[in-house]
């Protein structure tokens, strides 16, 4: 006879089994979709520009953070910083950043950029490490892996949330 009786077996540990694989299931529910939200939550970040009318940029939505990477809206930040024009193909979901030097293309959903440098007329495709994305009708890039191949510096003060691009200083004209 088993210690804790004939019927142990057949009918508890079958319940028990049940209520663990529920519980589970209902933590890792859960567990993503916190991960999901927190994804798409704003935070208290500010994006500064020496050089730019205050050095504030404008931002319709603000910048967040998402799985450890600080993500910009493209169009305000990239004037800013580059000076750039920027375009939109919607057919293609599409972003052309256009700078003195370069061209840069990226489509939504897609984790690579294509830079162009127009000066030496080299091409190279570059990792963003995670895919361009829409958020509030407005196209969200890594900051750091988006401008590395520019002439700026980047500075991130996660104490105070600020991000700061460096551009060279303007010439005198």
């Amino acid at each position: 006879m088993a210690p804790y009786g004939e019927n142990f077996l057949r009918e508890v540990l079958p319940v028990k089994k049940k209520w663990l694989i529920i519980t589970g299931a209902v933590m890792l529910t859960v567990a993503l979709a916190a991960g999901a939200f927190a994804a798409t939550e704003p935070s208290n970040i500010r994006v500064y520009v020496p050089y730019f009318e205050r050095g504030w940029v404008n931002m319709d939505i603000p910048p967040r953070i998402v799985n450890g990477r600080a993500l910009v809206p493209l169009r305000p930040v990239a004037k800013a910083a580059l000076r750039a024009d920027i375009s939109w193909d919607a057919a293609t979901e599409t972003v052309y950043v256009q700078t003195d030097s370069y061209t840069v293309t990226v489509r939504i959903g897609q984790r690579v950029a294509t830079y162009k440098n127009l000066r030496t007329g080299t091409t190279e495709t570059r990792d963003l490490g995670m895919p361009v994305m829409v958020i509030g009708g407005h196209t969200i890039v890594p900051v750091r892996t988006f401008f590395e191949p520019f002439p700026v510096d980047i500075w991130w003060d996660a104490s105070s949330g600020i991000i700061e691009i460096h551009p060279p200083t303007p010439r005198a004209e």
